[in-house]
């Protein structure tokens, strides 16, 4: 049976495949990705990071809860919000 692994960003906002389903007390990472860009980069570093955990043994999940205090607001640039509002 797969190991469960999630996504999340790490402290440097690179993206990071971390052990488990996101209720362990440390986090355990597995494997570090490209730094965090908003747009059209963000699928192919997921389609990635899915890739290197199926080829390992991985199963994604999604934790319950935000494993961390980062909101979308202090990762993307403001123009970009500014730039995406009217969509």
């Amino acid at each position: 049976m797969p190991e469960k692994a999630y996504i999340g960003l790490n402290q440097d906002n690179c993206w990071t495949l971390y052990y488990g389903d996101g209720s362990e007390d440390t986090k355990i990472v597995l494997a570090v990705g490209e730094p965090f860009e908003s747009g059209k980069a963000i699928r192919a570093v997921l389609d990635d990071m899915m890739a290197w955990a199926e080829e390992n043994g991985y199963v994604l999940d999604a934790p319950l809860y935000s494993k961390s205090d980062l909101s979308l607001e202090d990762i993307i640039d403001p123009s970009e919000w500014d730039e995406n509002s009217n969509v």
